[in-house]
């Protein structure tokens, strides 16, 4: 469990129909409040910071649209996190 905490990031986005590309970098901040492992919670006094640095990669493929509201699309992409 965290206390307060906060997420920043930016987003690139290109698109070149019918396909689109995006990159994503976050940096997330958070400071705990309760632990448990392996669904124990321990009793030790909590402190500290965790953080994370992510990177994400995605790419979209557009189909035609079905009626003007509905616009479907396949996505896939690949992430990693530095915590």
């Amino acid at each position: 469990h965290y206390n307060s905490g906060y997420n920043g990031g930016r987003r690139l986005g290109y698109k070149d129909l019918p396909m689109r590309y995006e990159l994503e970098v976050s940096y997330i901040s958070a400071l705990p409040s309760a632990l448990n492992v392996n669904y124990v919670n321990q009793t030790a006094g909590i402190s500290g910071q965790t953080s994370a640095v992510v990177g994400l990669i995605n790419a979209y493929f557009d189909f035609p649209e079905v009626i003007p509201t509905l616009n479907p699309y396949v996505s896939g992409g690949i992430g990693y996190a530095y915590v």
